[in-house]
């Protein structure tokens, strides 16, 4: 991903940029869903290196998931 790819994102609002410590999902956005997965993807400076005519690009990302609701965890209680 280049910088410039992840402005884009940021200004699209696909992305939240790092400064935001916080996030309201409004009401009623999952109503009838069976279950909500909160999914966070953190982006870090992309890294490439050259050595010997090889080019290897390393990725920094770090992936976070947390269930927030399922109606079969529901039903088992």
């Amino acid at each position: 991903m280049t910088q410039e790819s992840l402005e884009n994102y940021i200004k699209e609002g696909v992305i939240i940029p790092a400064y935001v410590v916080s996030n309201t999902i409004p009401a009623g956005v999952f109503k009838g869903s069976n279950s909500v997965m909160l999914r966070a993807t953190a982006v870090g400076r992309d890294i490439v290196q050259t050595n010997d005519d090889i080019t290897t690009w390393i990725l920094v990302r770090s992936t976070s998931s947390v269930p927030l609701y399922s109606k079969l965890a529901e039903a088992s209680k």
